[in-house]
């Protein structure tokens, strides 16, 4: 479960979220997924994208690099080239 590698801090929030947007829709979602499961995945698979001066310009999602290691000691680098993303081994 990807729940497992985010901080306690973070579940709650998520929780919250959850919460909210069940009030938002004023029933239970009825996804076939765990909202709460949903945005650890996507918080532990995603990726940052950087502008000029290394300024912070988004977040990216991609199946392909998802499954690469991009942890705090990656072992590839992201390489955006305009539209296109690349992974290169380090």
């Amino acid at each position: 479960s990807h729940t497992a590698q985010i901080s306690d801090e973070e579940l709650s929030f998520y929780q919250e979220v959850k919460s909210l947007l069940e009030k938002i829709v004023l029933a239970p979602l009825a996804f076939p997924f765990d909202v709460v499961e949903l945005l650890s995945i996507a918080k532990c698979n995603r990726f940052g994208l950087y502008g000029t001066g290394e300024e912070f310009a988004g977040t990216c999602m991609s199946y392909e690099g998802s499954l690469f290691n991009h942890s705090c000691l990656p072992n590839i680098a992201v390489i955006i080239n305009k539209s296109q993303l690349s992974f290169r081994a380090l």
